[in-house]
């Protein structure tokens, strides 16, 4: 398995496969994940695959039918969202859905039954008061939407989405302190949300404290500081405080940046349309100018990667994360590309960075163990990210794989079954599989389970015709004693794979025994080439013998001894050959030495040559 190609296709294309077999909770599980990476049309296309095996589900039905109403495509979302109601018309979480379907196409009135006819079923769903209030906020009844606001808040006093709206609506009803007050502690839970400073410093600057105002603005444009509005506001206030010249600067960065957008969008057009080169050239001179610009400095990172420029892409992504450590997407990509070096520690560095744990770290840090081959740590770090994505085929393949290493074939097989369960006929699974069941039959073969072995041999040969599985099943028919089947195995295998000498070994000597010494002799004389060992001459000088070649037995009989091979019997016959080619006296020597080994023909023979 292509350890590194595998690895890419999780890091960068983290979604999950579509088995024909799913059931639904396995469907709405992998539409959540991709919900949390942002890959809305990815998750559209599963649940609408899920709905094709499950029809009129209505898990599935509402999962879809929401997101669609999210991304816009109210009418279809509204339809489905419809449908599931009919079957679960007290669904709490399907009426809020269809609610916000109403909200979004500004239908307030049919929306408010709506959410008030999903408080009725679930009175803590949260969600459906923080809804009802905006609804009821929009037909202009502030104070019911300020009650509904209220009671979100003290079902979740942790999200600053709802505490923001309330304080919206305080400010509706004169309580402009008590409004202050909640967006503050929004900001307490949310401290990077520059909307919220922002609305802050509005507050403040209303209210007549300007340097109140100017340190919530001043921390805005610390968080975003590419944003126009917040540098047109700080020229506002400075100008206000007397501080002309402070306000000239910001009035300035305010026109730069905006500049720098319009010209961000004229080198998007651009690329769209293939013509890198062109945007890169707008937007070189932009981000050398205003290295706060990041939306710019992301484009023109992307760019480089797709001209194959990394090291250029990759300082810039570094310098990007100067200006903005929060920004995940320049910490992740740049990451990859020292991943595609092979900087693995580097790229580990650069994640941890973030305190923050992701998927891609777990991923790394787990191929990292697998090139140290410490399988054990590589599947603590995988079993992490399965706990999230049980069903990422390619995940499985990893697990797997590690398994394997440990010498855990079952369960890796096991593994593979259920990731071929979710991609049928994939050719790379398939070829894993065959590897793990390839070396399971190797292990057998080296305990001489030979039934056992040719067992799975012959179950691979049904998968995948390969010279390789053959010719071990020629060995294992040799060894089991059927000497017919095993020729017939040796000789299709040798024709496809005709390099591989120890099966011509093997032949060879299976030919030998069953008596066909010219086609044995003949693999022999193929065999010497590749091998020219003491036992190759020997064996070949034993089918010349039954071939009646004496002068060329004798050759290699002499040329097994002079390579160092003394064992009695290769003694015995070179004796034999020299008494055929009548030099009695070194046979005697030779057949001589041969009895005293006590090699039994030799013993026998001596009595009568030494009469």
């Amino acid at each position: 398995m292509e350890k590194i190609v595998l690895i890419r296709v999780l890091i960068l294309t983290f979604s999950l496969g579509v088995a024909s077999g799913q059931s639904v909770v396995e469907f709405t599980q992998q539409a959540s994940q991709l919900v949390l990476q942002h890959q809305w049309e990815n998750a559209i296309n599963l649940l609408r695959t899920g709905l094709d095996q499950h029809p009129r589900q209505p898990e599935l039905l509402l999962q879809l039918g929401s997101l669609l109403v999210r991304s816009g495509r109210f009418e279809e979302g509204e339809k489905l969202l419809q449908d599931a109601l009919e079957q679960q018309p007290g669904n709490s979480e399907l009426l809020r859905n269809a609610g916000e379907a109403q909200l979004k196409q500004g239908r307030f009135s049919s929306a408010v039954a709506l959410f008030r006819e999903s408080l009725r079923h679930s009175s803590e769903n949260v969600e459906a008061h923080h809804r009802l209030a905006f609804s009821l906020l929009a037909q202009g009844q502030e104070e019911l939407a300020l009650e509904h606001s209220r009671r979100a808040v003290e079902l979740n006093p942790l999200d600053p989405r709802f505490r923001r709206l309330y304080a919206f609506l305080l400010d509706t009803q004169g309580e402009e302190e008590k409004a202050y007050e909640q967006l503050k502690l929004a900001y307490r839970l949310a401290p990077r949300d520059s909307k919220l400073l922002f609305e802050l410093s509005q507050r403040r600057r209303l209210a007549g404290h300007l340097f109140q105002a100017l340190e919530y603005l001043e921390l805005a444009s610390e968080v975003d500081p590419e944003n126009p509005l917040y540098h047109e506001r700080l020229s506002d206030i400075y100008e206000q405080l007397g501080q002309t010249e402070r306000a000239g600067e910001e009035a300035q960065r305010e026109s730069d940046l905006r500049q720098a957008f319009e010209k961000y969008i004229t080198a998007m057009s651009l690329a769209v349309t293939g013509k890198k080169v062109e945007a890169m050239g707008i937007l070189e001179p932009v981000v050398q100018t205003h290295p706060e610009f990041v939306t710019g400095m992301m484009l023109l990172a992307d760019l480089y990667q797709k001209m194959g420029w990394q090291s250029r892409a990759f300082d810039l992504y570094l310098k990007i994360l100067e200006q903005d450590p929060f920004q995940a997407s320049a910490r992740e990509e740049g990451a990859w590309i020292q991943v595609q070096q092979g900087l693995l520690g580097s790229a580990l560095q650069l994640l941890e960075e973030s305190g923050v744990p992701t998927p891609n770290y777990t991923l790394i840090a787990a191929y990292q163990k697998m090139i140290q081959e410490d399988w054990t740590g590589a599947l603590q770090y995988f079993r992490q990210v399965e706990a999230r994505n049980p069903l990422h085929p390619g995940l499985l393949q990893l697990i797997s794989y590690c398994l394997n290493a440990q010498g855990k074939r079952e369960e890796a097989l096991h593994h593979l079954d259920k990731a071929e369960a979710l991609r049928p006929g994939d050719p790379e699974i398939k070829l894993q599989m065959r590897g793990i069941k390839f070396e399971d039959a190797l292990h057998l073969l080296s305990e001489k389970k030979w039934s056992a072995a040719l067992e799975i041999l012959q179950e691979l040969m049904q998968e995948d015709v390969q010279a390789t599985y053959l010719l071990r099943m020629a060995y294992c028919h040799q060894q089991l004693g059927d000497l017919h089947q095993a020729v017939q195995e040796y000789r299709a295998g040798l024709e496809a794979e005709p390099t591989a000498t120890w099966a011509r070994i093997n032949f060879a000597s299976t030919l030998y025994r069953l008596g066909e010494y010219q086609e044995s002799a003949n693999q022999w004389e193929r065999v010497l080439p590749e091998s020219k060992t003491p036992d190759t001459y020997y064996r070949l000088g034993l089918t010349y013998s039954h071939l009646g070649r004496f002068p060329e037995a004798e050759y290699a009989f002499d040329k097994a001894v002079r390579l160092g091979d003394e064992r009695p019997e290769v003694l015995y016959n070179l004796g034999l050959s020299r008494l055929r080619s009548k030099k009695q006296d070194q046979a005697r020597d030779l057949i001589r030495r041969a009895a005293v080994a006590g090699y039994p023909p030799a013993r026998e023979l001596l009595p009568q040559l030494v009469q």
